[in-house]
């Protein structure tokens, strides 16, 4: 994989995590890899200039824009030349569809390829999927009714993914994983009806999910490491100034190997150094933002170390608002300054502060990770096409004549952590 250069790291909220604070608009920077021909950007259009979106691909060189036309695609398109931007004339009925037959919609495995206002709909796979690249974006995309992931991003590092809607996805309706630094914003974004609404999974270095709304998904967010997957453990998510509301809807696929946590709002797994800070989380079936140890491979638990989880508003859950499992006091997870109303143990604020240290007896009363994630048959839950179908959703302005910016500079989208309030009470 080529390098780039890195960006640079912010400081804020005296977090002990790195926050991403991207400053230059899309496709300002340079990027260290060597440029492509020098022939002028160019646009292929579909089907006026080829007669498929992968005939389009397979045509383009660096800096081209693909330019779809409205219309249903059954295809899937796998994307080998880097730094094309392939994007929809209308978010809406620019349609990849996989007749549950396909496996993804659009797969990369080239650097630098931005993908823009398409919907997705009816893979057994992904909707949208970028594998092992350096420079991705993922912009005002509607990824609909998936048998694994509506967004999906792995091994995979300077991306973005904004101003999306994921829904009906068996894993998770975003996805970013397996990276170290990983330099990865998620924002604007909207799921629900998924499994999970966003899932990293060993998504570590510089990793920002912010300003988004994860709705009626069995579990909101779920940060994980995984001995199964590349580069465990999960180190360093910043989780800021999402809505997280809802849980265990009955139009939504159940998690299978999170099936202990369904019904949470924000779940923090066998992680370490993340930090939940200025989300509010409404009406969790079970736990509000729980913070837990996970199994590892050995058979035993893999901790959770020195996450916090700090100005908050959490309410309405339907077992606790806060939950430390697996408590230690040595363990360095704190809470503070949230708005809550119940934790388990009782007293979390005191028990388990930011400032100062643990209780010894933080551990009494506390949910054991053991017994949370003890062998359970999963009962089976609905398949993709069971779920509902995707609403409209705002587009690309100005799609048409928009420039193309290839994914050379990401993340590109200015995000000051710092400035993120937390969202007002849903209505």
């Amino acid at each position: 994989m080529s390098r780039r250069p890195r960006r640079a790291l912010a400081t804020a909220l005296g977090l002990t995590a790195a926050l991403i604070v991207a400053a230059s608009p899309p496709g300002a920077a340079a990027s260290s890899r060597a440029a492509g021909p020098s022939a002028a950007p160019s646009t292929i259009r579909v089907p006026d200039d080829a007669p498929s979106i992968q005939a389009a691909v397979d045509r383009a060189s660096p800096g081209t824009l693909v330019l779809v036309a409205p219309g249903v695609y059954r295809q899937t398109v796998l994307v080998t030349h880097p730094d094309v931007v392939i994007r929809g004339l209308d978010r809406n009925r620019t349609i990849l569809d996989g007749g549950f037959r396909l496996r993804d919609g659009i797969a990369v495995v080239a650097d630098g390829v931005a993908v823009e206002n398409l919907t997705a709909r009816d893979y057994l796979g992904n909707g949208f999927v970028w594998r092992g690249v350096d420079g991705y974006r993922g912009s005002y995309l509607t990824a609909s009714r998936m048998g694994q992931y509506g967004l999906f991003a792995s091994r995979s590092q300077h991306g973005q993914l904004d101003h999306s809607y994921a829904s009906g996805a068996v894993e998770a309706g975003v996805y970013v994983g397996a990276c170290n630094p990983c330099h990865a914003l998620v924002t604007d974004d909207v799921a629900e009806h998924n499994a999970v609404g966003f899932l990293a999974t060993n998504a570590s270095g510089d990793v920002l999910v912010a300003r988004s709304r994860w709705r009626r998904n069995r579990i909101g967010i779920a940060a994980t490491s995984s001995d199964l997957e590349p580069m465990p453990p999960q180190d360093g998510l910043v989780i800021a100034g999402n809505e997280v509301t809802g849980g265990r809807p009955a139009d939504a696929p159940r998690p299978a190997e999170l099936d202990p946590l369904d019904g949470a709002g924000v779940a923090v797994v066998g992680t370490l150094d993340d930090v939940v800070t200025r989300n509010r989380v409404d009406g969790a079936a079970r736990y509000g933002i729980i913070v837990t140890s996970s199994p590892s491979l050995d058979g035993r638990q893999r901790p959770s170390l020195r996450n916090r989880v700090q100005a908050n508003a959490v309410r309405r859950s339907g077992a606790a608002d806060l939950v430390l499992a697996a408590a230690s006091p040595d363990s360095g997870n704190c809470f503070a300054r949230n708005q809550f109303g119940t934790s388990e143990p009782a007293d979390l604020e005191h028990a388990a502060p930011c400032e100062g240290r643990a209780s010894a007896t933080v551990g009494e009363g506390a949910l054991s990770g053991t017994g949370l994630f003890g062998r359970r048959a999963v009962p089976r839950g609905l398949s993709s096409r069971q779920t509902p179908p995707a609403p409209r959703e705002p587009g690309l302005p100005d799609a048409a004549r928009a420039a193309a910016h290839p994914a050379t500079a990401e993340p590109s989208t200015p995000v000051d952590p710092a400035a993120v309030g937390i969202p007002p009470p849903p209505r």
